[in-house]
């Protein structure tokens, strides 16, 4: 009779699949102009704001920094499938639409409701894993929610660059080529919407294995406590300059690789865009390209990161090295992603993702298994983690574009390139038509990578006040 009051259901997979489909819409639609804020730019004009622009990506952190804490109260509330299915609904239907946005105010403004909607799906993992699965595959679940998050902000970072490209006409259409983009993507969001909503179940007639119900603490009462945790402290500070470092590249990583072109290579696109302006649209599409590859290395190296580090770190029973380990080479790697270009770049790029994200997993069980805060409020850390990690993933980018636009080879781009752009209209008047954005000149980002790189030795000086927290829990 115990036996029959307990059950572990095979559909509990395709359950999981349905969420993980949704989680990776939602980080699709978010990073869909990340790699691409030149064409964006080209779409709406020569006089499109570049702050605009970059609040495209900059906004999902500020939007998280202040709703995190919220959307989980509504996790806790409503259960997980009626909020994830609310996210569901609202990317098939504002991925469609915002296809046809009529200026940027519009196009952010659907940004920022599809981070509001995709907070849920953070929230919601931990909550599906514990009603359908039991305990012994619970990480193996919540290990694979987060690399379907992951491939949602990889495939976009290599695949916007290259769609833009193939959808219209990129010289004489640039607003349809990233209109079409935009509706293969809503179309994508509604497919995923129905199978959702086909398969999904909030839980299972009979709950996988007996489990202890804790008493719920209040959000102040925890949250209060935890803060004054100073392993939580540290993990701040680690959470915050590390999604500074992963936000702030990611997101001008176009513009940097495209800085650090070889001489000869830059002279050339140089002398095309004095010579051939009406070239120019097609040699900053090529940059994008590349910049998209070089970020979706860097996600790429984090989800085997993820499946490697934690796993190593299990086996030998310790937290506090695999992160000192990896938040060393974060320094150097970064240097070398801002300063180098080709193959350097390119497997620079791999080993950070591979070793910065993996950091997540194994800081969220440090927080665990701290005796302070334990299972009964790690989730509450866990979305205070996130809310420290999202405000550095504020400032870190917004940063980036402040030293970046205040540099002499940055001013130097914008004269240069409103001389092209007369150019093209002295050839034909309807080369006015198709603006597009500056080169980028080498030296533009240098002294934005040494700030960055200046963080990356901060978090790892933080790394060594860590205990343990593993061989502490054995004891």
């Amino acid at each position: 009779m115990g036996e029959a009051e307990y059950q572990v259901y095979r559909r509990r997979w395709a359950v999981l699949g349905s969420f993980c489909l949704v989680f990776f819409t939602a980080q699709l639609l978010w990073i869909e102009f990340a790699t691409i804020p030149r064409t964006v730019a080209f779409a709406y004009g020569p006089f499109a704001d570049q702050g605009l622009i970059a609040l495209l990506t900059i906004e999902g952190p500020i939007v998280s920094t202040i709703l995190s804490f919220p959307c989980g109260a509504v996790i806790d509330k409503w259960g997980w499938k009626k909020p994830v299915g609310v996210t569901a609904a609202s990317l098939a239907v504002i991925g469609v639409l915002r296809a046809f946005a009529p200026d940027l105010v519009t196009l952010l403004i659907s940004q920022i409701l599809i981070t509001t909607v995709g907070l849920f799906t953070f929230d919601a993992i931990s909550k599906l894993t514990t009603q359908w699965f039991p305990f012994s595959e619970g990480a193996t679940a919540q290990g694979i929610g987060t690399l379907s998050s992951f491939l949602g902000l990889m495939v976009p970072l290599f695949l916007s660059p290259v769609l833009v490209n193939v959808f219209g006409n990129p010289l004489l259409d640039p607003r349809g080529s990233l209109r079409d983009l935009s509706l293969a993507y809503g179309v994508f969001a509604v497919i995923v919407a129905i199978i959702f909503f086909a398969v999904a179940e909030e839980k299972p007639p009979k709950p996988p294995e007996p489990r202890v119900e804790e008493e719920e603490v209040p959000i102040r009462q925890g949250f209060s406590k935890i803060l004054r945790v100073r392993q939580f402290q540290i993990l701040s500070i680690l959470f915050f300059g590390g999604f500074w470092v992963y936000l702030g590249l990611t997101t001008w990583i176009e513009m940097i690789v495209s800085s650090n072109a070889p001489a000869l290579e830059k002279a050339l696109e140089i002398y095309l865009a004095q010579a051939y302006p009406w070239l120019l649209p097609f040699i900053i599409s090529q940059s994008q390209i590349q910049g998209g590859t070089v970020g979706a290395l860097i996600t790429l190296g984090g989800i085997i990161g993820c499946i490697i580090l934690p796993s190593l770190s299990d086996k030998v029973n310790r937290r506090k090295p695999f992160i000192i380990v990896s938040v060393a080479t974060v320094p150097p790697l970064v240097y070398l992603i801002g300063t180098t270009s080709g193959l350097v770049t390119a497997v620079a790029a791999f080993l950070l993702g591979f070793f910065l994200l993996a950091c997540l997993p194994i800081s969220f069980e440090i927080a665990m298994e701290t005796r302070e805060i334990g299972p009964k409020l790690a989730g509450l850390a866990v979305g205070g983690l996130y809310t420290f990690g999202n405000l550095g993933g504020s400032v870190g980018p917004l940063v980036v574009e402040s030293l970046e636009t205040s540099s002499i080879p940055y001013l130097m781009s914008q004269l240069y390139y409103w001389q092209c752009y007369i150019a093209m209209i002295s050839q034909a008047w309807w080369l006015s038509m198709i603006p597009t954005a500056p080169l980028a000149f080498p030296g533009a980002f240098l002294t934005a990578i040494i700030a960055t790189v200046i963080i990356g030795v901060i978090v790892f000086v933080a790394s060594f006040l860590l205990k343990d927290t593993h061989a502490e829990s054995q004891t």
